[in-house]
């Protein structure tokens, strides 16, 4: 199914906050989307880095058309569970990270809208110290 989109913005935040989910936790881990999903303490802080994301995307004014958004990062990750996130593959091969631009984003744009991330704040300094 094709979606398309009027507003730039949300299909830009839908796209960022399965990558926050993902990207940076599966740096730090090591781990697939599918076993993040089936690591409590992985999925912890996948999670956490989902809301903070959503938070920081509310205060911003950006509107989401995907339910309930945590739902919808599990159900995507669920369909790839296998998959390694383009960050992991790029730390396995010793390219340079997006970490600042993924996890990294979330707490920049955060402090602009007045919206705390210390989980994505972490894992970008846990990304960056390896």
């Amino acid at each position: 199914m094709l979606a398309l989109f009027d507003d730039i913005q949300q299909m830009v935040w839908e796209k960022l906050i399965m990558n926050v989910a993902f990207s940076g936790s599966s740096c730090a881990t090591g781990l697939t989307i599918g076993a993040i999903l089936a690591d409590p303490d992985a999925w912890s802080v996948a999670r956490g880095c989902a809301e903070e994301a959503l938070a920081v995307a509310s205060a911003a004014g950006v509107t989401l058309d995907v339910g309930d958004p945590i739902e919808h990062v599990r159900r995507l990750g669920g369909k790839i569970g296998g998959a390694k996130p383009s960050m992991l593959l790029d730390f396995e091969a010793g390219r340079r990270l997006e970490i600042d631009f993924i996890n990294g984003a979330i707490p920049r744009v955060g402090r602009e809208v007045g919206v705390p991330a210390p989980v994505n704040e972490t894992v970008t300094a846990l990304v960056k110290a390896l």
